[in-house]
């Protein structure tokens, strides 16, 4: 089978645009994986922190709940950023991706257009737009992992 060169550039367009949206795809569903759990985790600690704190006090048999806490947050940390490295997989695939596609419709400056939209926010979001949301995501787990960590030294002490 003899394929000519406009069809073989046509096909490797259209490879291209399907690895991006694949990628694109896989990015987004590690981000709602990370959300899904991250909420389940959040709950599940606020749950067990107001049961350890239901009768205004925290005694010596807090202890169990107050270290699973302490594990909560820690995993937490873990999963959130083994996600982000999941995330970063993809997207780097797709930056690669779109790198190639921009040198083929080189008459379209995207770079410009991304810079330029890109300067836009940061103006209008000065310190919101330096804020890594992954790192905002792992302090929230560490002050869960620091709850329990809070918790069973009065527990303990108790």
């Amino acid at each position: 089978m003899n394929i000519d060169n406009d069809e073989k550039k046509k096909i490797a367009n259209e490879l291209l645009v399907i690895f991006y949206k694949e990628h694109s795809l896989w990015a987004r569903h590690q981000e709602s994986q990370r959300s899904i759990v991250s909420n389940l985790l959040t709950t599940t600690s606020a749950l067990l922190i107001g049961l350890i704190t239901y009768d205004r006090k925290i005694t010596f048999s807090d202890l169990p709940l107050s270290i699973f806490i302490f594990f909560v947050g820690l995993f937490g940390v873990l999963f959130v950023y083994k996600y982000y490295v999941q995330f970063k997989f993809h997207d780097n695939r797709i930056e690669g991706y779109k790198r190639e596609i921009y040198s083929i419709y080189s008459y379209i400056d995207f770079l410009e257009i991304e810079r330029s939209s890109d300067d836009l926010t940061k103006r209008n979001f000065i310190f919101l737009s330096k804020l890594n949301l992954y790192k905002t995501w792992i302090f929230f787990h560490i002050l869960i992992a620091t709850t329990g960590l809070i918790l069973f030294l009065i527990a303990y002490n108790n």
